[in-house]
């Protein structure tokens, strides 16, 4: 029998409006910080929360932040 490994999977976690919560993704770890500069480009008014979302391996589910200067960066 073949064991399958899982690995860390990534999502973005929109709370627009601070309202309404839906993801994207699931991505790459690395594209989650170019992902939240592009919807923050998109989102003028800054009113959307922008949180990180991991499942990893272990089944644990793990939401983190962005500081507000890496949200500024290249979208």
């Amino acid at each position: 029998m073949t064991e399958t490994v899982m690995t860390d999977q990534h999502w973005l976690l929109v709370i627009e409006g601070d309202v309404d919560p839906f993801l994207i993704g699931p991505l790459d770890e690395h594209a989650l910080l170019p992902e939240a500069r592009a919807h923050r480009a998109n989102d003028p008014s800054a009113e959307d929360g922008l949180f990180t979302l991991t499942l990893d391996a272990e089944g644990n589910l793990h939401v983190g932040t962005f500081g507000g200067d890496e949200l500024e960066g290249e979208a």
